[in-house]
């Protein structure tokens, strides 16, 4: 979890130097410039959506590995009482 924190900050401060070059660039007047760092700052956004996206498959999973072994404890504390009245 911790590594996808620091990932998605890592992508933040890169975003953040392209939109800075990406308005030196249309101070300049370079429409070329302009467009390939526009797009790199899509990547960017992109990126950090996807992060967003695992960290959620994570703690959904992470949630039901949790309650999957909540039922087993819980099966296994009941089992004994289910034999002795047998």
């Amino acid at each position: 979890m911790q590594t996808l924190k620091t990932n998605k900050q890592g992508i933040q401060r890169e975003e953040e130097k392209v939109k800075r070059s990406l308005k030196d660039a249309a101070k300049k007047g370079d429409k070329e410039v302009c467009l390939i760092l526009a797009k790199e700052i899509l990547h960017a956004r992109k990126a950090i959506s996807k992060i967003y996206t695992s960290k959620a498959h994570i703690n959904s999973i992470s949630m039901q590995m949790k309650n999957q072994l909540g039922i087993h404890i819980n099966l296994r504390l009941k089992t004994p009482l289910i034999f002795t009245i047998l």
